[in-house]
């Protein structure tokens, strides 16, 4: 269960460096096919902070073609992961944590400003909490790696604001998804996971995330690691989901989830890309390939990101030459 103390950064070994706790918050604004993030990982141990904030309006294959990316990689670490200001003109406030959240940022260089407010539909979703995760028992919940080993929730919420972007404004008024994680974190580029989310108002959406396979080029999502349903304001946990997508250059533009809630109810929708791009600057250590997709169920429309991370070392592995030569992979199959 979380609770409002999660909000603060957590007891830990003074001594373990690789300690990590992370905030993100995703916002949109569909019509004008607009999506941005804002990601903290903070190392309290070592006094760091990385965080970057990102905008995208449409369609880009190359960083040096987005609208917006202001990453920083080595901030002084705020004494509170409840209420602070780095240096990058980021600030954030837990005001109801983990509820309602604040958001603002004025970029250092005048290129962007926005401030907004998170509020939560649902319960927030545990994914250690044997009374909200269906999964937990189940050896699909393994293997999820260290970022999640010790504390990490999910929540869907409203997020209404202000953006402004190289001169121009932009109301803020969307249904996106947060998160927050806690514990051990080496910056280790060795997995692949995919974060999809989809809101369709206060009453209703679905989150998921996945362990990615990618083999002979071709990007799969494996068995489900955790997810859960709002469904009139109640949070249901997924016990089970299938997630397909085509892609153009590594970047999801059509996708079909098929998921199943613990009541045994059905929850299947298809997504259309609206806007995509790759990421390389959330961490250092990973690309990111991120779509905001428009969902249609029973004649409502929703939307959401999707983010598949893939670790620089695991993409080396299955995609550059020396590693498909050491695999056995012939070049032409892994294109």
């Amino acid at each position: 269960m979380v609770k409002e103390e999660d909000a603060e950064f957590h007891p830990r070994d003074p001594k373990d460096y690789d300690w990590a706790e992370t905030r993100f918050i995703s916002f949109s604004v569909p019509e004008e096919q607009l999506f941005g993030n804002v990601y903290v990982l903070a190392r309290p141990n070592v006094g760091a902070v990385i965080s970057d904030v990102t905008i995208q309006k449409g369609f880009s294959r190359f960083p040096y073609e987005m609208d917006f990316h202001d990453p920083h990689m080595h901030l002084p670490c705020p004494p509170s992961f409840r209420k602070f200001t780095l240096r990058n003109g980021l600030s954030v406030e837990a005001v109801r944590p983990p509820y309602e959240l604040h958001y603002s940022y004025e970029h250092n260089g005048g290129n962007c400003s926005f401030e907004f407010d998170f509020t939560a539909v649902g319960e927030p979703f545990d994914c250690h909490d044997p009374n909200q995760n269906p999964l937990l028992g189940d050896t699909t919940f393994s293997g999820l790696g260290d970022q999640w080993l010790n504390g990490h929730y999910d929540v869907l919420g409203h997020v209404k604001g202000e953006l402004v972007l190289r001169g121009k404004r932009y109301a803020i008024d969307s249904y996106d998804g947060a998160d927050h994680s806690w514990g051990p974190r080496k910056e280790e580029g060795i997995r692949a996971m995919g974060w999809t989310a989809a809101a369709f108002g206060p009453d209703y959406g679905l989150h998921t995330v996945f362990h990615l396979n990618l083999k002979n080029g071709q990007v799969t999502y494996d068995k489900l690691r955790f997810g859960y349903v709002v469904d009139e304001g109640q949070t249901y946990g997924l016990v089970s989901a299938e997630l397909t997508a085509t892609r153009i250059d590594m970047i999801a533009v059509s996708n079909h989830i098929r998921a199943v809630d613990v009541r045994g109810k059905v929850h299947e929708m298809r997504g259309t890309a609206i806007a995509g791009h790759p990421q390389y600057a959330i961490n250092p250590c990973q690309a990111v390939f991120q779509t905001l997709f428009r969902y249609e169920v029973n004649g409502r429309v929703g939307y959401g990101e999707s983010a598949d991370c893939f670790g620089l070392d695991y993409l080396a592995e299955r995609m550059s030459a020396l590693g498909r030569y050491r695999s056995g992979v012939p070049a032409a199959t892994s294109q």
